[in-house]
This record gives structure tokens, C-alpha cells and sequence, in this order.
């Protein structure tokens, strides 16, 4: 079944189309593409309806490459309806699948489809062929990369999450949740935000009492000329407040 022909062939115009289509979505390489890429690409392979030989000179690899490439395209289609593409895990890739069909022996008389269902089950064991958990929200996207107490103008913002529009990443950013305080201001000629997130709460009441005994003490240090200051003394209030502000942060 290495050279398997399928009915309804793709055209080099639309492969090269479909082709493109996978390098400006994934890249083209494991590095920068990961397993979903390849998924997609062995279901190019696969869906083309080419023989191994032509796959193998149009994509300037050997055949026994294709051939297990196209192996993964199969077995990717023959997938049980409950295992949705879509929601295959994140690692399996090619050599992932090979690894499970060295596992597997041939027991079933050359049977393929016995064989990948022998594998789907053993996957299951192993990797837990289930729908993933939901991807985060933008505005989840947001505090991940950007609640850092820093200011970033909405165009870095913008950048950094290129699968949303613009207006989207606005509403979300005034809709970060009650965990989150946002600040604004213009930079430039764009707006730009600051966000912090309120990881503890501390009550008013304990920061008035912590806060207060210093506050005193540094503004009796302000009242004095500077023969009289004591650095010492300052050096050793800041260092009171650096440790109540790292206690604070947790």
C-alpha cells in the first residue's frame, strides 16, 4: 500500500497552492512548524492522489520518505471519527507514529487498517487521543505576555497576536477581568498600556500600619540640613520598604 492512487488527482497548480498555503501557516521546518504541520503535510501527501515516485521528485525527497509519509497521511484519515483531526495531540508527529508502527507487529496479514487500529488503541493509552483543552482567550494572551508592570504601545500588542483583529485586542484590553488593572496613556501617536495583575490582595489596613512607621521616620530624615542626615538611616528605610514590597509580591 506504499504507492497507493486515489481517485480525483490534485494538479501541480493546486498542490503548489495547498503547498504554499502550509509554509506560510506553519513554516517549513519541525523547528518552526511543529507536529501540526506535519499532520498537514502528510495529508497533502495523501490527498494528492499521486504516485509515491512523483511526490518523492516534486518534493526533491526519497521515496522511502514518502512512503512513510504517506503511511501517516492514511492513518490520519483512517482515524475514528472520535479522534477529530483537529483535535489530534500537539506531538504526534511522523516519527512519532512510525515509532508506534515499529511497535505494532504485522499480525494481521498485511492488513493496514487492522494494523492502525492496534496503533489508535495504543495511543490512546498512551497519549490520550482527546479534544485539548480550549485555547486561551486573547484576553488570556494579554496577561501572559503583557502583565508585566510595563508599558507597550497597542501596535506591539497587535503583533504579538496575529490571529486576532485589532478591534478585538482593544475590547479585551479594557475586559482583562477583576484580576487585572490596566493603565493607559499616548505614546507617540498611539496609545500605549500598562498592566499589572493583582496576584494577592493586601488589605489597606496592613499596608497603613507597615507603611506608616517609615513614612515618619523618612520625613524626619527630609526635616533635617544635610550635616545632620543620616544616609545610614536612609539606606536602612529603603531597605524596610524593598522587603515589605517583596513580601506583598509573594
Amino acid at each position: 500500500m506504499a504507492d497507493v492512487v486515489r481517485i480525483g488527482r490534485m494538479t501541480e497548480a493546486e498542490y503548489d497552492r495547498e503547498r504554499a498555503r502550509l509554509r506560510e501557516v506553519y513554516g517549513d521546518t519541525r523547528q518552526a512548524a511543529g507536529a501540526r504541520f506535519e499532520q498537514e503535510l502528510a495529508k497533502l501527501y495523501h490527498s494528492t492522489g499521486w504516485s509515491q515516485d512523483k511526490i518523492a521528485q516534486k518534493e526533491g525527497k526519497s521515496q522511502s520518505i514518502i512512503n512513510r509519509w504517506l503511511r501517516f497521511g492514511r492513518f490520519l484519515e483512517f482515524m475514528p471519527a472520535r479522534h477529530n483531526l483537529t483535535n489530534l495531540p500537539n506531538n504526534l508527529t511522523e516519527w512519532r507514529f512510525r515509532s508506534y508502527w515499529a511497535r505494532v507487529p504485522d499480525t494481521f496479514g498485511g492488513n493496514e487498517r487492522q494494523r492502525f487500529t492496534a496503533i489508535a488503541r495504543l495511543m490512546d493509552e498512551e497519549l490520550g487521543l482527546v479534544p485539548p483543552k480550549p485555547a486561551q482567550s486573547v484576553g488570556a494572551q494579554i496577561k501572559e505576555h503583557f502583565a508585566d508592570g510595563k508599558w507597550y504601545p497597542l501596535s506591539e500588542i497587535v503583533a504579538a497576536l496575529p490571529d486576532y483583529p485589532e478591534e478585538k485586542i482593544k475590547f479585551a484590553l479594557t475586559h482583562l477581568g477583576p484580576n487585572a488593572k490596566l493603565e493607559q496613556r499616548q505614546q507617540g501617536r498611539e496609545t500605549a498600556y500598562r498592566i499589572f495583575l493583582k496576584d494577592a490582595a493586601v488589605s489597606v489596613k496592613e499596608i497603613t500600619e507597615k507603611l506608616t512607621p517609615i513614612i515618619k521616620e523618612l520625613l524626619v530624615e527630609g526635616r533635617k540640613n544635610m550635616a545632620t542626615m543620616s544616609p545610614a538611616t536612609v539606606a536602612s528605610l529603603a531597605s524596610r520598604l524593598r522587603n515589605l514590597l517583596d513580601g506583598w509580591r509573594g
